[in-house]
């Protein structure tokens, strides 16, 4: 199993991929070297163009105190850095004017339990998963078994609730809700997390 990275594909979880070559929205568009699909990053940068521009109109207006706002500009940076750094993916179709949002099979609502850092787990899993992050893992029996080979989902956040939504990313396991209820998750090539299925949700 390789080093996890937030870039895999949506479609078949290789991380073998290009940027598409063009122009406007497909600039932004990465093309799967496996399966030739595309995906682009969840949510763009659009909305760090919009903060500034902001922060530069109260500036010129004299809104707001040039130090306040030259502290405010540089507090920024740090999410803006730890937005192109972790930022998740989704997929996406390719068309004339505009790229559409491609559903993911859902799995189940699940309930999730974070290994202790000492047992191998991560250090501060909250900050190191974002939400929408694509994960390796793989269903297990009462005894640790495995069920299914070791396959690639999304885990989703819901908001008010501790569960999670885990959709499935990649066809390469069997999934059988009636007998495949326990996961675990993988993070950089060791088990991070243990998971349950709670409720199965129809697609």
């Amino acid at each position: 199993m390789k080093r996890q990275s937030q870039y895999v594909c949506p479609w078949c979880g290789s991380e073998n991929f290009q940027n598409k070559k063009g122009i406007g929205h497909s600039k932004f568009c990465f093309q799967c070297l496996d399966c030739n699909r595309y995906f682009r990053l969840y949510y763009g940068y659009i909305i760090w163009i919009f903060l500034y521009t902001i922060l530069f109109l109260l500036l010129a207006y004299n809104i707001l105190d040039k130090s306040f706002a030259i502290a405010l500009a540089y507090g920024m940076i740090l999410p803006y850095i730890l937005t192109v750094i972790k930022m998740p993916v989704k997929r996406v179709l390719m068309g004339d004017k505009y790229y559409p949002y491609t559903p993911e099979q859902t799995l189940g609502i699940a309930q999730i339990t974070w290994l202790r850092h000492n047992k191998g787990g991560l250090l501060f899993p909250h900050l190191t998963i974002w939400n929408h992050y694509i994960l390796p893992i793989c269903f297990i029996d009462e005894d640790g078994t495995s069920l299914s080979q070791v396959g690639y989902a999304r885990i989703n956040r819901i908001w008010f609730r501790k569960e999670k939504k885990i959709t499935r990313i990649t066809d390469n396991y069997r999934y059988d809700p009636a007998i495949m209820k326990k996961f675990v998750i993988f993070y950089n090539k060791r088990i991070v997390a243990q998971g349950k299925i709670t409720s199965i949700i129809e697609n």
